[in-house]
């Protein structure tokens, strides 16, 4: 009976299952459903496996295993097998340049790779990616030693990867000041750089390398979303500067901007120039930062009116106050903020006692309070329902609690 089922009816039953083991199973019921599942197995390859001790030494000879099958089955695989490869995650398995490129170079038509571990890699492998999978959409290096440029430059190549979106690089010092250059032929919209600070804060973060960086970054036309993590003060005071100046050339399209404990000392003027010439930010985190409500208020509410997610985590020199005012004179599109760490608090005060009934509690300084203090509770995130709920309380311009939000308590889950 099942052997006469069309082909395309068994096709749709193999892409309604989520997990690979299931379509495994399926793929031994007999050369029907074999001939359908195979290539989608093959389609995003798991690479990482967990022992059934979990034991940490267990777990890395589980993933060696599974990586060397891996390769192994590569290279037995008949051709037509591994072009159907599209997504590769590398998983934790620490993998040499020669096991890179006998994998890679069978995989012409993979579109996004992880790797995740780049310890043992270098030029020799990474420089042939960009010839060996030219099709490649999405490109992860983690905790990999770039000691010169000829990667960046393999991607800028001619007949290499005209495809790359999306560039992701964690803990990949020293950066070679041509980093960006060769990235200028791609249609590249995502960009992340997290850096190892104590990596990145050596003599190989010279002026020139900054300068140079800077210089190059607000060229990429494409770029939509960008993330920058564990980099100098300097550094992001420079390309904020730069990029606000050549605002007409610089990221039009941004859409997503996020700083991750590298604002330091970066003051209101900057960030403020920055964000008046980006007017198109719809998510935005600035976490670790020393601006002030003035950013909040005078910037954000009046210059982003597509903003709609906003990260302001361990900014400790704002206050409640000045959020209660970006909520209520900023974009209705605005329905998630992240507070964590920030020292912004909220209570029933005097102006909702006829809806509470319970003793005034009106502390300011935690410090200072005594068994009051319990009705002051810290604040880590307002999402839609809490921001709805600020909007239609008493302006706060007119409020004198700077730390605190005036809250009733409908709205305790905050």
């Amino acid at each position: 009976m099942i052997h006469h089922l069309p082909l395309e009816i068994i096709s749709n039953i193999v892409e309604q299952l989520d997990d690979n083991k299931d379509r495994y199973s399926l793929a031994l019921v007999n050369r029907f459903f074999y001939h359908e599942t195979n290539p989608i197995l093959w389609r995003s390859p798991t690479i990482t496996s967990s022992s059934s001790t979990g034991d940490d030494n267990d777990d890395e000879e589980a993933n060696t295993i599974t990586a060397i099958r891996f390769i192994v089955g590569v290279m037995e695989a008949r051709h037509l097998v591994a072009l159907q490869v599209r997504k590769l995650d590398l998983g934790d398995y620490i993998w040499s340049d020669a096991e890179l490129l006998l994998v890679t170079r069978r995989l012409s038509l993979l579109e996004e790779l992880n790797i995740n571990n780049g310890a043992c890699l270098s030029n020799i492998s990474l420089g042939c990616l960009p010839r060996h999978c030219p099709n490649l959409t999405s490109f992860r290096l983690a905790d990999c030693h770039i000691d010169s440029p000829a990667l960046f430059q393999a991607f800028g190549d001619e007949d290499a990867c005209r495809h790359l979106q999306c560039l992701d690089l964690v803990n990949c010092a020293p950066l070679s000041p041509e980093i960006v250059v060769p990235l200028l032929t791609c249609p590249l919209k995502q960009l992340s750089l997290h850096l190892d600070y104590a990596r990145w804060t050596t003599a190989t973060a010279t002026s020139t390398t900054i300068e140079k960086i800077v210089m190059d970054l607000p060229r990429l036309p494409h770029l939509t979303h960008l993330t920058l993590s564990n980099i100098t003060d300097r550094f992001i005071q420079r390309l904020l500067t730069t990029a606000s100046n050549t605002a007409a050339a610089s990221w039009p399209h941004l859409v997503s901007f996020r700083l991750i404990r590298c604002l330091g000392m970066v003051g209101d003027t900057t960030l403020s120039g920055f964000l008046q010439t980006h007017r198109s930010l719809q998510h935005l985190t600035l976490s670790g930062g020393r601006f002030s409500d003035v950013v909040l208020v005078d910037t954000m509410a009046r210059e982003l009116p597509c903003l709609s997610t906003l990260d302001v985590s361990h900014t400790t020199t704002i206050t409640a106050k000045g959020v209660h005012r970006l909520i209520w004179h900023g974009p209705s599109t605005l329905h998630w903020i992240q507070l964590v760490g920030c020292q912004v608090y909220r209570h029933q005060g005097q102006e909702m006692q006829h809806m509470d009934g319970d003793t005034v509690v009106d502390v300011v300084d935690p410090a200072t309070a005594s068994s009051t203090s319990k009705r002051r509770i810290p604040v880590d995130q307002l999402d839609y329902p809490a921001i709805m709920a600020l909007r239609q309380t008493p302006n706060p311009d007119d409020l004198n609690d700077d730390n605190a939000f005036l809250v009733n308590p409908p709205f305790s889950q905050w």
